[in-house]
């Protein structure tokens, strides 16, 4: 499967304070003809802080899961669901406040489930000292089951792994981030082997390769 990233990038379509990570981001549309016009946008229905406001992305914030000031971020930390539905996810999110700040559905929904500006419990205990952790990174789930008997992870939808090497590429502009950041929740903390790796080859073609891609 071939990625190619999607560039929203073309017109300015930003309006940022990052004094304190104050912001409200718009991706993808409207399509603004001048920053005036996306500043003016912004002004009249300005998004709350953190959150990304686009036709592709759906706000759900679930504020048990937010626990206190994001530090950088410095990190982008890959997970599964363990689930097959994005609604069972999110029902769990709203029970435990436990999870991440983003959930791509098997449609390619991006849901996004609390700010930027707050850290969430999605990492765990830390294998090595200087991995990223709940305080300094973005988590990111990604609707999909696991086979105990077989030891496999459902593979990506085609929907699913270009929305999810989307939003990675947009949290790389927004945190000048890049591919050394992303990390496989499994290599960072005591999880199931394979958890952010499926994740990671579905959408590595876009997220390696394409972030200086000017075509």
């Amino acid at each position: 499967m071939n990625l190619i990233r999607l560039h929203f990038f073309t017109t300015p379509l930003f309006c940022c304070d990052y004094g304190f990570i104050s912001f409200g981001i718009f991706w993808g549309i409207p399509p603004y003809a001048n920053q005036a016009m996306a500043q003016q946008a912004a002004s009249e229905n300005p998004a709350p802080a953190g959150m990304i406001r686009s036709s592709r992305m759906t706000q759900n914030r679930i504020k048990k899961l937010e626990k206190g000031n994001l530090q950088g971020p410095e990190g982008i930390v890959l997970h599964r669901t363990v689930s097959s539905t994005t609604e069972s996810t999110l029902n769990s999110f709203s029970s435990t406040g436990i999870g991440t700040h983003f959930i791509v559905g098997k449609d390619g929904e991006i849901i996004q489930t609390a700010t930027l500006s707050n850290k969430t419990f999605h990492v765990g205990k830390t294998k090595n000292e200087g991995d990223p952790n709940n305080s300094n990174s973005i988590g990111i789930e990604v609707v999909g089951n696991y086979n105990a008997e077989t030891g496999e992870w459902e593979p990506l939808t085609d929907e699913q792994a270009a929305s999810t090497a989307d939003l990675v590429n947009v949290l790389y502009d927004l945190f000048n981030l890049d591919v050394n950041n992303v990390k496989n929740q499994e290599d960072i903390s005591a999880k199931t082997a394979g958890e952010g790796e499926t994740v990671r080859k579905a959408i590595e073609n876009c997220i390696d390769n394409c972030k200086n891609d000017e075509n």
